[in-house]
């Protein structure tokens, strides 16, 4: 994990408990914020255990910036 305290940056993976931890604290549990986002509670299971993408408004849901970025090292 990189980034500031208030800010941390974690990658794909690292991201899952965070993700599941805001879900409780933000909505109390996943039914609840499946309905918030407006989709089925089935569609949300199946992101989170990575078997479709995660539905639209996800990430603003739970305050997450989602960011990909690439480090090239250098060619000999």
């Amino acid at each position: 994990m990189t980034g500031t305290q208030n800010n941390p940056v974690v990658d794909g993976y690292g991201v899952l408990p965070h993700i599941k931890r805001r879900i409780k604290q933000i909505y109390g549990t996943q039914r609840i914020f499946a309905t918030a986002i407006g989709c089925s509670p089935s569609h949300l299971s199946d992101a989170l255990n990575g078997r479709c993408a995660y539905p639209k408004g996800f990430w603003k849901a739970l305050k997450i910036r989602q960011k990909t970025y690439y480090e090239l090292e250098p060619v000999e």
